[in-house]
């Protein structure tokens, strides 16, 4: 493996998009409520608006926890791109490399929560959003001489010109021995559809850490039965695989060898939303700092398990914060 650790700014490039969240299942169970003639005791709740996108979420994650965090990416210059703007810049991430454009309007997720908490998501718009803009030229001439790790996501593959500006750009940075995380946010469609899907692998060829979902991503990736044989697979000289498993933790996959297990951290589950970009910036973090990729896999777990006991996908420790969780959960797994 090359060298990961690093004083330079770990810049993630991605999608930063604000989240609707529509709480439908309440509306509904208060509307049902008075038309009985009962009573209501708790207002009825209104939509709210946060901050959101995976990789934004891992850019906030890093800053939160004491980073050097920037981010790049292309949102429309609205109330919205302001908004994702305002959220980086009270979470300490330099955002000298995010576009707020003139000509186009920010894309938009909406969630719908149903009246069992699970969430149906839409995107708006489904093709041409503001994250997939993102050009060459957006980018710093210099920027590589400035930063000490790249961080991206698959989802900015499906389209031009952001995925050919992301893959030039992990290219750029393996042949200056820049460390590059990818984490594969493979959605269902993206598989069907070929140009991506080589991206995707391209993509993984470029990466030094490669995270995914063991069941849901690095099977479908490789065409193997299990995620140890899958993780096994996307092996390279200089390439470890971490392999999430919800729940039950993750497994961190090494070139020479190595294997380690962290379980998860017996914590009360609030809200999984953004657990996964939590995990990857606890991870990349600790690497970052020298750690050994096991210490990452804890850390990432540790800011993973502070999440879920939490209402947000932004709802991330800050150093001393990280501190105490290990101090009352550090021994407390899950199955122990």
């Amino acid at each position: 493996m090359i060298p990961l650790k690093t004083d330079k700014p770990i810049l993630s490039i991605g999608d930063a998009c604000p989240d609707i969240i529509l709480p439908y299942g309440d509306t509904l169970q208060v509307m049902a409520a008075l038309a009985r003639g009962e009573a209501v005791n708790t207002e009825q709740k209104s939509a709210e608006i946060a901050a959101g996108g995976s990789v934004a979420n891992t850019a906030h994650g890093i800053a939160v926890l004491g980073s050097k965090s920037w981010f790049a990416g292309k949102v429309g210059n609205d109330y919205f791109g302001r908004l994702l703007k305002n959220a980086f810049d009270s979470a300490g991430v330099d955002t000298r490399c995010l576009i707020l454009d003139d000509k186009i309007p920010t894309s938009l997720v909406i969630a719908v929560v149903g009246q069992d908490k699970n969430r149906v998501t839409y995107a708006i718009p489904r093709t041409q959003a503001s994250q997939h803009q993102i050009t060459p030229a957006d980018l710093p001439e210099n920027l590589l001489d400035q930063i000490g790790w790249l961080h991206t996501s698959g989802i900015l593959l499906r389209e031009n010109p952001a995925a050919e500006t992301i893959l030039d750009l992990m290219e750029q940075c393996i042949q200056r021995a820049i460390p590059v995380s990818l984490d594969l946010n493979i959605r269902i469609e993206a598989i069907g559809d070929q140009t991506s899907f080589e991206r995707i692998q391209r993509a993984i060829k470029y990466s030094n850490i490669l995270f995914g979902s063991g069941k849901d991503e690095l099977t479908l990736v490789t065409g193997e039965v299990t995620p140890q044989a899958a993780a096994t697979a996307l092996l390279g000289p200089n390439r470890a695989v971490v392999c999430r498993s919800g729940s039950t933790g993750a497994d961190i996959y090494e070139p020479e060898g190595r294997f380690s297990h962290c379980s998860a951290f017996d914590v009360p589950v609030v809200d999984t939303l953004g657990a996964g970009d939590a995990y990857n910036a606890g991870f990349i973090t600790a690497a970052a700092e020298g750690l050994s990729l096991a210490e990452a896999n804890q850390r990432g777990n540790a800011v993973a398990a502070w999440k879920i006991m939490r209402v947000g996908a932004r709802n991330f420790p800050n150093a001393q914060q990280l501190e105490h969780f290990s101090r009352d959960y550090g021994r407390k797994f899950v199955g122990n």
